[in-house]
Formats: C-alpha cells, structure tokens, sequence
C-alpha cells in the first residue's frame, strides 16, 4: 500500500506581526451545571502569515498566567489553576489556523485551526468579530 504525500505547503509571501493594542480574545466556558463564563487573554503574541496565494494563516499564543474572568477573582483563579488552564505546567494556548482569506476579519466569521491546550492539540474555531478599525 502506497503512502500520500501531505500537501506541499503554501509559500510564504511576508508575516505581520498581531496589533495586541487593538486585538482582543475572549473565551466562553460552561460548567457543568449550564452556567457561562466569560474570560479573557489580557497577554497574547500572534503574528499573521500573508501566503503567496493572498490567504493568511495566523498564529497565536495567549498565555495563561495572566487569564481574567472580569470582575470575579475567585474564578480567574480557578481558571489558572490545576483544575483548568493549569498555568504553572501549561503557560500556553496556542492557535495556529489554516489558511483563510482575509476578508473573514473584515467582516467577521470563523477561521479554523489546531487549539493546543494543556498539550493537547485538537481541532477549533475562532470565531472573529467584524472588525472595528
């Protein structure tokens, strides 16, 4: 049985950096019992790969030492805790999308990717709002 060769990567044309004065991420979580959580990533890298075909592939790190749940300091720290985020062995959440015309950040809409969290890579949306600048 003959093995495929994966796909040859996309060429990359430049990269810019993320703008984390502009940028923000959030996150939603739900408990067990239904109730929804809102946090956020005050601290992220990311920067933006403009491929030679004009798509973009993002990459991003939020870092999880400094996760917020605005307002309520005893879920954030739950939230950087073992139980959850586990910011002492696991400082990172990294993003990384596959490649997405640019006018999903224009006007809003999903980019698809690999989430590691806690070392753990599986496949998630990031869901972007229409941009305001």
């Amino acid at each position: 049985m003959a093995c495929a060769e994966p796909p040859a990567p996309v060429p990359v044309a430049r990269s810019l950096a993320l703008d984390t004065a502009q940028s923000r991420f959030g996150f939603e979580i739900r408990t067990r019992l239904g109730q929804r959580i809102e946090g956020v990533f005050p601290r992220f890298e990311g920067r933006i790969e403009v491929l030679s075909d004009g798509r973009h592939q993002v990459h991003l790190r939020m870092f999880t030492r400094y996760v917020e749940i605005p307002g309520k300091p005893r879920y954030t720290g739950w939230m950087r805790g073992d139980e959850f985020f586990d910011a002492d062995r696991y400082p990172v959440v990294e993003f990384d999308s596959v490649p997405y015309w640019p006018e999903v950040v224009d006007k809003g809409g999903a980019i698809e990717g690999r989430l590691i969290l806690r070392g753990v890579s599986h496949p998630e949306t990031l869901r972007v709002e229409k941009a305001e600048c």
